[in-house]
């Protein structure tokens, strides 16, 4: 119980600036590294969230990159609770907005388990599988490793989603092809 006070009020205080070199100095990001692996789905989905949250700062952004907290991010969109699988599918779409994290998803193995998403008949799994691909393809590498996985077939299959947010998702990855 006490695990969850503190991950929700990590979100809060996070979304200061003037709180993150604190955050970062004091090792904060690494003890909610830790807890991605916690047994709690409650522990790990919120630690995502946190991370979520510091990861909209370039610093924090970094840390993860360096300290391997993606590699775990992206284990979990394998995990049986579909929270922690969203919340860690947002922290990954968070990451991805910079280039050297968008390498990060691709060295982790992230290519799978995000088509995965994409296939699911969960529109919330599918919304964070597309939008996480309209940043990773981005990337030239990870464009010839989606090729070669069959994902325009699966981009192109969800531009016809009655969701507007994936249609929308689906048109901002083909233009990044």
């Amino acid at each position: 119980e006490q695990q969850m006070k503190a991950l929700k009020v990590l979100v809060n205080i996070g979304r200061t600036e003037s709180n993150i070199e604190p955050i970062i100095s004091v090792k904060i990001m690494q003890m909610l590294h830790s807890l991605l692996k916690h047994d709690d789905w409650r522990i790990r989905e919120g630690s995502a969230r946190a991370l979520g949250v510091l990861c909209e700062w370039p610093a924090c952004e970094k840390v993860a990159r360096e300290d391997g907290i993606i590699l775990d991010l992206v284990q979990n969109l394998s995990h049986p609770s579909e929270v922690v699988v969203i919340q860690s599918a947002k922290t990954i779409i968070t990451l991805t907005k910079e280039p050297s994290s968008q390498k990060a998803v691709r060295a982790c193995g992230g290519l799978n388990p995000l088509l995965k998403l994409m296939a699911s008949s969960n529109d919330m799994l599918r919304l964070q599988g597309v939008w996480a691909f309209s940043h990773l393809l981005e990337d030239e590498q990870f464009q010839q490793d989606f090729f070669e996985a069959g994902g325009v077939r699966s981009l192109l299959m969800l531009l016809g989603s009655p969701n507007p947010g994936i249609q929308f998702r689906v048109l901002v990855g083909l233009g990044n092809l």
